[in-house]
C-alpha cells in the first residue's frame, strides 16, 4: 500500500475586519434544507425521544403559531411563542418541551460558507431571538409553507423547486444575517476561516494537531486555544464533526457502503467510525441510513 504523504502549504491568516470582507463571505453562501414541517405538539411533549442533547449538525429555525413552548440550553430558557423568530446554530445542546399545546412551523438547515464545509451560523455560538411583527407573520408562515410542501408530499425537487426553496429560505433568515454581519464586522473568528476551510478539503487525509499547527505556522497547544474560541471545541473534535457532517450526507445519498464512506472522510477504520458516528449522532451509520433524515429529525 502506497502510504500518503500530506503536503503542507503555509498559512495565511484570513484577518477579515472589514466590511468589504464580510460581504464577500455573504456573496459565497450555500443553503440548503434538510427538512420543514408544520407540527403540533400536545401537553406534556419533550424531545427527550430524540436524543436531543446529542449532536445535531443543522441548524434550526421556529416559528411559533399558538400556545406555548420552551426551549432550554445549557445555561438559557426560552419561551416559544407567537411574535418571535428562534435561530439554532449547529451542534447547539437544546431540550424542548411543551406543557400544554405549541403549533409552530420550523425548518432544518445549513448556510454553508462555498468551499469550507462551515455553517455561517456555527460562527456566533449564540441561539438568536427576533421578535416578529404581527402583520409580517403571514408571509413568514407563506415562506415556510414552500418549504414544508416538499416534505409533506415526499417528492424531488425540480431544477425551478430548489430555486424557489432556496429564496424562501433565503428570506427567511435575511434578518439574522443581517445581525450576523453587524456583530461581526470586526471578529477575530474568522481569522481561522482559512484553516478551517483547509480541514474541509482535506478531511481525507491522517490529518493531526501537529500536521494543523505545521499548516497554521503555529505552536500546536495556542492553535488549539484560540480555536476552541473559534469554534468553542478543539480543533480535532470540529474535524470529526465536520467528517461525521460529510458522512450524514453520503449516507441519505445512498451511493456507497458504509465502509467506502468511512474511508472518503477520513476514518478509514469501520469499527471507528461507527462508533464516532454513534457517540454524535445516536445511532449507528446503518440506522441512520435505514430510517432517513425526516423519520428521526428532531422538531
Amino acid at each position: 500500500m502506497t502510504k500518503r504523504i500530506l503536503t503542507i502549504p503555509p498559512l495565511i491568516f484570513l484577518r477579515i475586519t472589514t466590511k468589504s470582507a464580510m460581504k464577500s463571505i455573504l456573496s459565497k453562501l450555500d443553503f440548503r434544507v434538510n427538512a420543514a414541517y408544520k407540527t403540533e405538539l400536545g401537553k406534556n411533549w419533550n424531545s427527550d425521544k430524540f436524543g436531543t442533547w446529542g449532536y445535531t449538525p443543522f441548524s434550526r429555525l421556529y416559528l411559533p403559531l399558538e400556545g406555548e413552548g420552551i426551549l432550554e440550553t445549557e445555561n438559557k430558557i426560552i419561551p416559544l411563542k407567537r411574535g418571535k423568530i428562534v435561530l439554532i446554530y449547529p451542534s447547539a445542546l437544546i431540550h424542548v418541551r411543551c406543557d400544554h399545546r405549541l403549533v409552530k412551523y420550523w425548518t432544518h438547515f445549513n448556510v454553508f460558507i462555498r468551499d469550507t464545509g462551515i455553517d455561517i451560523f456555527s460562527m456566533k455560538k449564540e441561539i438568536m431571538e427576533l421578535p416578529v411583527e404581527e402583520s409580517k407573520i403571514p408571509f413568514l408562515c407563506n415562506l415556510f409553507e414552500h418549504l414544508s410542501c416538499r416534505y409533506a408530499e415526499k417528492r424531488a425537487l425540480s431544477t425551478v423547486d430548489e430555486l424557489e426553496e432556496t429564496s424562501s429560505l433565503g428570506l427567511l433568515l435575511t434578518p439574522f444575517l443581517r445581525q450576523l454581519s453587524m456583530q461581526n464586522e470586526e471578529s477575530d473568528c474568522f481569522r481561522l476561516l482559512d484553516l478551517a476551510a483547509y480541514m474541509y478539503k482535506n478531511m481525507n487525509q491522517p490529518l493531526n494537531l501537529k500536521m494543523l499547527g505545521q499548516y497554521a505556522n503555529l505552536n500546536p497547544n495556542y492553535l488549539s486555544r484560540i480555536f476552541r474560541q473559534f469554534a468553542s471545541i478543539p480543533p480535532m473534535t470540529y474535524l470529526t464533526q465536520i467528517r461525521i457532517q460529510c458522512a450524514m450526507a453520503e449516507l441519505q445519498r445512498n451511493e456507497l457502503r458504509i465502509n467506502e464512506i468511512a474511508e472518503k472522510v477520513g476514518i478509514p477504520i469501520p469499527s471507528v467510525f461507527c462508533r464516532l458516528f454513534k457517540q454524535i449522532v445516536g445511532i449507528s451509520p446503518r440506522e441512520y441510513r435505514k430510517q432517513g433524515i425526516s423519520s428521526h429529525t428532531i422538531v
